[in-house]
């Protein structure tokens, strides 16, 4: 019995040691980035790299970097880079540190906790070594020139930058721009263009220009009488306007009449003028058909219509004159 209970104690111990072997301890590591033959002065950066390496079983908290490691101030922190290889997971992280004292420091340990992802405990954590890294001060030569540690860094500009420059070159040429413009008009004012008076033509003077271009035209000859009929009143209508000065475009044939009749025009011009008003509002409302003698009539009590005010208008104009 006792030696059944020690065999069962052995396979217990052998399965938990397997348990606890069979994931490998990560591997952690810290390193300058530097020969044995250089020497580090003060204000020198210095390149510290840790990587680590661990199956991916396993969760690694990467230890944490502020602005200073041990004694040293950190100038520049890169981010941590990751690289996965079947179950192996490799880390990355390089930190950019320097001193400004001279002496002999060190890099105090970086401390890696890993735990079982599974079983979410902590398996145990993993330190790096400890670095010794003298600084040594800048040895001055009084004979010599002074000259800069070390040349200047190129460090090329960022795409914010380069849109700032962009910027502002472009607002520089406007402002050049306005200040020529402003200069040209202040030392060479704009000379003023004297427009010619527009020419208005007397009422009659278009009245007649447009009979003649309704003539030439020969719409009724085409067929088209009520087109005829419509521009033709239209045209005495728009001259009774602008010689009388009343809506004739808005008013009625009678009205018309009637209206003219108060202007002292006589009854034979008036007559004639109704016959030709009355013709064309037979052919848009009623479809008449006229012949050729009535629409080369109507064009011609039309003409007549416009010479006999018009003359009656200069009539009066003449005996204005002669009372002055």
């Amino acid at each position: 019995m006792t030696k059944t209970i020690s065999t069962l104690l052995l396979v217990l111990g052998l399965f938990l040691a397997n348990d606890a072997w069979a994931q490998k301890t990560p591997q952690v590591s810290a390193q300058i980035n530097k020969s044995a033959e250089d020497t580090v002065l003060i204000g020198d950066w210095i390149n510290l790299v840790l990587e680590a390496e661990f199956e991916s079983s396993l969760r690694l908290d990467w230890p944490p970097i502020n602005e200073t490691v041990g004694e040293f101030e950190v100038v520049e922190l890169g981010s941590i880079d990751t690289l996965a290889k079947g179950e192996v997971i490799k880390l990355k992280q390089e930190v950019i540190i320097a001193a400004f004292d001279s002496g002999f420091y060190e890099i105090p340990p970086f401390e890696f906790i890993y735990a079982n992802k599974e079983k979410n405990q902590v398996a145990g954590k993993i330190t790096t070594q400890v670095m010794s890294l003298p600084v040594f001060s800048l040895s001055i030569n009084p004979e010599e020139d002074i000259r800069a540690i070390k040349d200047p860094l190129d460090i090329p500009l960022t795409f914010r930058e380069k849109m700032m420059y962009v910027l502002m070159g472009l607002g520089l040429l406007l402002l050049l721009l306005a200040l020529y413009f402003i200069i040209k008009r202040l030392m060479y004012p704009k000379e003023e263009v004297e427009k010619e008076p527009e020419i208005i033509l007397p009422p009659h003077e278009i009245a007649f220009e447009k009979l003649k271009s309704l003539e030439n035209e020969r719409v009724w000859q085409r067929g088209q009488v009520k087109r005829y009929y419509s521009e033709l009143t239209d045209i005495v209508r728009e001259y009774i306007e602008n010689r009388y000065h009343i809506p004739a475009l808005e008013m009625t044939s009678d009205e018309i009449i009637t209206r003219l009749r108060k202007e002292n025009v006589s009854k034979k011009i008036c007559n004639k003028l109704r016959d030709m008003l009355s013709m064309a509002d037979l052919v848009k409302f009623a479809k008449s058909k006229p012949g050729v003698d009535v629409n080369t009539q109507s064009l011609i009590d039309a003409d007549v219509f416009i010479r006999k005010t018009r003359e009656l208008e200069k009539m009066i104009e003449e005996v204005e004159e002669a009372e002055q």
